[in-house]
């Protein structure tokens, strides 16, 4: 009896295996998944104007270039000049058992950055994290949420450089990562899954404003993607509880056994985590541009350029936040903490 238990016990396990290995196989051999996305038909401008809210954009509150400048560059460049922040790309993107992700060229270089792109090509890629051939241009999803006025101008922004770098390697993604992207992570690489709508733009001015401040919170600033709830499986992005703190949690790019939990951003009197916070310490904070911990998300050296009415304006519209009472935990923390019971 005992010898045919172990006996079945032995085809069960090798039935598993062989299902596990032909999941994997599959996935493997499909990698990437591809992906139809709307055709977007802007075109970049030649005006100056354009061009300049555009790097403004880029190197400040829609901070690309924290991925596509190299961050050696971006740590040393002085708040407010963008002159030598050349978006060469390259930069490694630590995205936990998936791989590692590198940023692209975003020069004008036709073989090894945009310039053999149409603006089209280009605008699909920024809003929708889809190439031409359908293939994910894997976390592009980030700059999903911003409207054709700024899309426009970071497009022309893009288009004014002259060429540079030279070819960056691809991404890395392990096994796992690729049967990851097949299945459960689907709707986080997926064309439109975010589930608020682009603010429209709101022109800056010389006094902070709410409206302002809700237009770089929700649009370009991408505040809300981060410092809000979503399930934990990314099955979907529509957030439950808006800026009252980030779940899941991220990993610590520079030391994998901890991790960080979005903090709660409305004037919540007990877990609201700059509920104590004047506007002048909220603007000091980002004018700063400095990392608390090295493995932050957070690009603090892009918030930096931003103009102080912009972060004055952000101040109030996060003060204007109805308190929500949510508390996603200790900012900085073990990967893997869990509350007390």
């Amino acid at each position: 009896m005992a010898n045919r238990k172990l006996k079945f016990a032995g085809i069960a396990f090798a039935g598993v295996l062989v299902v596990i290995v032909g999941i994997v196989t599959f996935f493997a051999a499909t990698f990437p998944p591809t992906f139809s996305a709307p055709a977007v038909a802007l075109e970049a401008s030649r005006d100056p104007a354009v061009i300049a809210e555009g790097a403004y954009l880029f190197h400040s509150s829609a901070h690309c270039a924290s991925c596509h400048v190299p961050v050696d560059v971006l740590k040393s460049s002085t708040r407010g000049e963008y002159a030598g922040l050349l978006p060469v790309g390259g930069t490694e993107i630590p995205f936990g058992p998936v791989g590692t992700l590198r940023a692209a060229n975003l020069t004008s270089d036709p073989t090894f950055g945009i310039g053999a792109m149409t603006d089209a090509e280009l605008a699909g890629i920024i809003r929708y994290g889809i190439r031409a051939d359908g293939t994910p241009a894997l976390f592009m999803v980030v700059a999903s949420n911003l409207n054709d006025h700024d899309l426009v101008a970071i497009m022309s922004y893009l288009r004014s450089l002259p060429a540079g770098g030279g070819a960056v390697e691809p991404s890395e993604i392990t096994v796992l990562g690729r049967v990851l992207m097949g299945t459960v992570m689907k709707p986080f690489i997926a064309p439109a899954m975010r589930g608020w709508e682009s603010p429209a733009n709101v022109s800056a001015g010389d006094t902070p404003s709410v409206e302002r401040g809700r237009y770089i919170a929700m649009g370009p600033g991408n505040c809300v993607a981060c410092h809000s709830t979503f399930p934990a499986d990314f099955s979907s992005w529509t957030p439950s509880h808006s800026f009252a703190g980030g779940v899941p949690p991220m990993p610590d790019d520079a030391d994998p056994s901890m991790e960080f939990a979005p903090p709660n951003l409305t004037p919540d009197p007990e877990h609201g985590w700059i509920r104590t916070w004047s506007e002048d310490a909220f603007l000091a904070r980002f004018t700063s541009g400095e990392r608390p911990y090295e493995g932050s998300a957070m690009p603090w050296e892009c918030f930096k350029h931003m103009t102080d009415v912009d972060i004055r304006s952000l101040y109030l519209f996060l003060q204007s936040l109805p308190p929500d009472p949510t508390d996603p935990g200790p900012v900085h923390r073990e990967a893997g903490w869990k509350p007390e019971d």
